[in-house]
Order: structure tokens, then sequence, then C-alpha cells
């Protein structure tokens, strides 16, 4: 499989991840407040934290397995920085800010030439440690 494939898929698999998550603890959260149910405010609170949830858990992927996300770890695949800097906690959440903005082209981006917006931006590229682990053999 191509790393571009694996970058798509990473990103799908991370995206359910976050979705599932924030939909899993929400519904813990709120269970106890279930009687509001019927609450227009409440409601509308209910929404708002799922939402932040969901972008927390996106914006902070890639901090979880060493500069990967669950879905990068799965397929093999690692951030690294083209520039030999050190890789913090503040450019990985950067770097996946500005993928976000650019997510409606992120696929595009990827199939193109192998870089997200956040990639353009903070100097990284995501690399395939399979290949790597094959040559050491």
């Amino acid at each position: 499989m191509t790393l571009k494939i694996k970058r798509i898929l990473a990103a799908w698999i991370d995206f359910m991840i976050c979705m599932t998550g924030a939909i899993m603890i929400g519904r813990i959260i709120s269970e106890p407040f279930s009687i509001f149910q019927d609450n227009v405010i409440f409601i509308a609170v209910t929404m708002i934290a799922y939402v932040v949830m969901f972008f927390g858990f996106l914006l902070s992927k890639d901090r979880l397995f060493g500069n990967a996300s669950i879905g990068k770890k799965i397929l093999g695949l690692k951030i690294i920085s083209t520039d030999d800097q050190t890789l913090s906690n503040k450019i990985l959440f950067q770097r996946n800010h500005r993928t976000l903005w650019t997510w409606g082209a992120y696929p595009f981006m990827i199939l193109y030439d192998n870089k997200s917006g956040g990639d353009i931006d903070y100097n990284t590229m995501v690399v395939d440690t399979t290949i790597r682990d094959k040559k050491e053999e």
C-alpha cells in the first residue's frame, strides 16, 4: 500500500476514533442529566460539548504515541521534522490546526504532493516506519 493511501486511511481511522470517543464520553457525561433531554438549552450545551471534544481529540491526536496518532500507528506511519527540529506538542497541535483549516482539500493535497497544509507550514512530513524496519532486517 502506498504512503499516500496509508495517510488517507489513517486520517479516516483517526476521524472515526475521535467521533466515537466524543459521542461515548458525551453520552456517559450527559446520562445523569437525561431528565433534561427535552430542554433546548440542555441539547445546545450537549451539542457544543460534543463538538469541543471532537475537535479537541482531533487537534491532540498526534501527541499520543510519539508523533503518531492511533491511525498512523496502526498503519506504521510517523511524523518527522524536515528541518531536524524537535517536534514539540505545540508544533503538533499547530500542525493539526492548520490541517483542519484545509480539511476539504486534504485528500487532494495528499494524493498530489503527499503534504497537508500543516506539513507545509510547520516543516513536517509523514514517513512509513514499516519500510525503514524492513530495510534494517
